[in-house]
């Protein structure tokens, strides 16, 4: 029943909005309002676009360092060393940031 009131809604505004919106981007914000009432903070909502650039930047990225790597905050930051890479040997740890390279 709600998903019926969401899809009248979505279709008023795509009817009705003076400003041309993208359905999309509808859903989305509806996605997000919903996982952010849920008042959690460690769930969020990423938008396809936004989920495919995050996969990308940090699925299978192992370095010649032996290191696991992600962006986080605008920083490369370390998920884990890799069990006997040079990494680890040299003390970097989870949670390690890197400034510059």
């Amino acid at each position: 029943m709600r998903v019926r009131v969401l899809q009248e809604v979505v279709d008023r505004v795509e009817s009705s909005f003076v400003e041309e919106v993208r359905t999309d981007d509808l859903y989305d914000a509806a996605i997000d309002g919903l996982i952010r009432d849920l008042g959690d903070p460690h769930s969020s909502f990423l938008p396809r676009a936004e989920y495919e650039n995050l996969r990308i930047r940090t699925e299978g990225e192992y370095g010649g360092v032996g290191l696991e790597v992600t962006e986080r905050n605008g920083y490369v930051t370390v998920v884990s060393p890799i069990a006997g890479g040079p990494g680890g040997r040299v003390g970097i740890r989870a949670g390690d940031r890197f400034f510059e390279i």
